[in-house]
Formats: C-alpha cells, sequence, structure tokens
C-alpha cells in the first residue's frame, strides 16, 4: 500500500475519533503544534524516521516533547503509529 493510502487511513481514522469525542478543534491544535515541532526540527523528523531507533526511545521521547502539551487523543495516535511502525509516514499525515 502507498504511503499516501495509509497516511489517509490514520488521518481518517483520527479525525473520525475526534469528531465522535467533540475534540475535532483540540485534535486539529495537536496536530498543528506537531507539525510546527516537525517543520523546526530536521532532527526530530530523521529520528522518528530511523528504522534503528527502538519503538520505546521513539514513545519516551515523544513522551517528553508532546504529553503535557497535546490532549489524550493526539497523544495516542503518536503511540500508535509507534507501535504499527508507522510513525515514517507522519508528516504525510498532518
Amino acid at each position: 500500500m502507498s504511503s499516501y493510502r495509509v497516511a489517509r487511513r490514520y488521518a481518517e481514522a483520527a479525525i473520525e475519533l475526534a469528531a465522535d469525542q467533540k475534540q475535532g478543534e483540540r485534535l486539529a491544535a495537536d496536530l498543528q503544534l506537531i507539525q510546527n515541532a516537525m517543520k523546526e526540527s530536521a532532527e526530530l523528523q530523521a529520528f522518528l524516521k530511523s528504522p534503528v531507533i527502538s519503538k520505546e526511545k521513539k514513545r519516551a521521547v515523544l513522551a517528553a516533547l508532546f504529553k503535557d502539551k497535546v490532549g489524550t487523543i493526539a497523544f495516542d495516535f503518536l503511540n500508535l503509529l509507534v507501535e504499527k511502525g508507522r510513525e515514517d509516514v507522519l508528516e504525510s499525515i498532518l
């Protein structure tokens, strides 16, 4: 499956979940914050795309960066991407 299709499916699922929980605006703001962080840091982009960095390390770094700054849906979404090995499509999702 192309990365575009993967990104689209994850994005649609996140939007649907946020809409169901009436958290659409919060999710949009959270994803904008994450997108800005990604744009500002080539190191973060490379870190997330690296296949040699463990899932545990990626989750720990994402927690340090975003846990207190984003809502539950966005934070759980980031962790899901890492767990499924799809953090490489985060930029496309955003």
